[in-house]
């Protein structure tokens, strides 16, 4: 059995002893620690693995998953430019009640984008 210190090395994001709860959480299945850990690695230029964390938690129906999924693809950071899911992700965002979505997607109706 490896320690949570003897993986850190092997990680391609520097982690603090923090983080082993998250990551062990994530592992879990916990869809808010899949969210958490994938904004880890988007913040250290990693999106493919970001991609990756967040896809698990949004197809848990976790709202900040799917707002974050729907910057990536509209920005095509990580998974190629996509415009049409973005605008899935961020309605099914905004369906669930995130306060961001919600207030995007009213922006785009207004301008005749949705």
């Amino acid at each position: 059995m490896l320690t949570f210190e003897d993986l850190v090395p092997m990680l391609c994001i520097p982690m603090v002893s923090e983080d082993h709860d998250l990551l062990i959480d994530a592992a879990a299945g916990d869809a808010e620690a899949q969210t958490d850990l994938a904004l880890l690695f988007l913040e250290a230029g990693k999106p493919d693995i970001g991609l990756f964390w967040l896809t698990l938690a949004a197809d848990q129906g976790h709202p900040d998953a799917m707002h974050n999924l729907s910057k990536l693809y509209i920005q095509g950071t990580g998974p190629q430019k996509n415009d049409s899911i973005g605008l899935m992700w961020l309605a099914k965002a905004a369906s669930l009640g995130h306060v961001i979505a919600v207030e995007q997607i009213t922006a785009l109706s207004r301008i005749g984008k949705v």
